[in-house]
């Protein structure tokens, strides 16, 4: 947001136009396209160099293959007889998996 904040201001403060403090509609467009042209090259950047970094404030969720994969290691951590590791242990305490006619989701535990 900060990075946003700071282009901003450049681009509004590096006009010519000392003498009129209020800026035309047209100018304020102009600034504004370059601001938003700025940041979209910027997250296009970012997201070129790490593809695969997921972005912090992401909702997206997980894919049907990461989630079928976590479904797994929910189910081989509740079945082993053996040493379980700690991210079995919490798995285990944390996920439930319930299981709805031919398919299974993941429950979390209260």
């Amino acid at each position: 947001m900060l990075f946003y904040l700071l282009i901003y201001s450049v681009v509004v403060a590096g006009t010519s136009d000392t003498q009129a403090p209020i800026l035309d509609v047209e100018q304020e467009k102009v600034y504004r396209e370059k601001f938003y042209a700025l940041s979209e090259a910027k997250v296009n950047e970012t997201e070129l160099l790490n593809p695969n970094k997921k972005r912090k404030k992401s909702r997206s969720g997980t894919t049907a293959e990461e989630y079928q994969d976590l479904i797994k290691q929910i189910e081989i951590a509740t079945s082993k007889k053996t040493v379980k590791t700690q991210k079995d242990y919490y798995l285990f305490s944390q996920y439930e998996i319930l299981v709805v006619g031919d398919t299974k989701k993941i429950i979390k535990k209260r």
